[in-house]
């Protein structure tokens, strides 16, 4: 099961099959199924992003954005095997491709092998036209690979990297806040996801998220106020009428878990509170 799994909910089957329907001209320009699989991605909605991103490969199989799109989709919604296939078909196409020796490297981290992961990772970023993505599947190999401190400050080295080199720098936020939440950085992550949000305040999705963020922090009233805002943006968005609902719920019951005058009774009787505070008055 994919440790992405809560990036979106299961889309029944019969709504997959209307999908294409409800998107019309997808057939006639070319360029129409990458520009929607590039929404979908960034809305969370990963099933379809990836029936999009196979669209576009097999419109334009030179279209490594596309490669990129499909097998990271895929990793991400735990389809590994599929990831694996796409890949291959990838790199038996454009073997120079640097991106995607990360692709290679990515699936491999997921399946457990990190040390090709770091192998393939490292031939990814060797020359200087590796560009944005190889440096953010570098940094997602560093922090399952390298122990301690160091493997976060490497990590976040290599994902502001990453950052710098893409031209929309929004989205590589995002995902990277999301690589972190999952390697339980929910702090540095709610960062990202922050500069994500600031970038562009339009995606429902960033804002979810960093409710999703504070709510794993336990800060439930800041959680509520990014559901909230993510509401704002997409007022039928689910997941954060479902993180609000939960954010709500979770706040209450710490609220009515503690009992105030009997803590302070406690205190009072353990600690002899209103003796003293009696003697300091007399």
């Amino acid at each position: 099961m994919s440790v992405f799994r809560w990036i979106e909910p299961p889309v029944r089957r019969r709504r997959r099959e209307r999908l294409h329907a409800e998107q019309p001209g997808a057939e006639g320009d070319r360029s129409a199924p990458f520009e929607l699989a590039e929404q979908y991605r960034n809305s969370g909605r990963l099933i379809e992003a990836a029936a999009y991103y196979e669209k576009a490969v097999c419109f334009d199989c030179g279209l490594s954005d596309a490669w990129i799109g499909l097998v990271d989709s895929l990793v991400r919604l735990g389809k590994i095997r599929e990831a694996d296939k796409a890949v291959e078909r990838a790199l038996a196409l454009y073997r120079l491709t640097r991106p995607f020796y990360a692709l290679k490297a990515l699936v491999l981290l997921h399946t457990g092998h990190e040390n090709e992961a770091l192998r393939y990772s490292d031939i990814s970023i060797e020359q200087d036209e590796a560009g944005w993505y190889p440096w953010f599947v570098r940094g997602e190999v560093l922090l399952s690979c390298t122990p301690g401190l160091v493997r976060t400050e490497n990590a976040r080295y290599c994902f502001e990297r990453s950052i710098n080199l893409a031209e929309r720098q929004w989205d590589v936020c995002l995902w990277v806040g999301l690589v972190l939440l999952v390697a339980k950085h929910a702090a540095v992550g709610a960062a990202y996801l922050a500069e994500s949000a600031h970038l562009n305040p339009l995606n429902a999705f960033t804002w979810v998220k960093l409710g999703d963020a504070f709510r794993t922090m336990r800060f439930f009233d800041q959680a509520k106020f990014y559901y909230e805002q993510a509401l704002d943006v997409d007022p039928g968005c689910e997941p954060a009428r479902r993180g609000l609902a939960e954010a709500a719920s979770s706040r209450s019951r710490i609220s009515y878990m503690i009992d105030v005058r009997a803590a302070r009774s406690r205190w009072a009787g353990r600690f002899g509170v209103q003796r003293n505070r009696k003697a300091m008055t007399e």
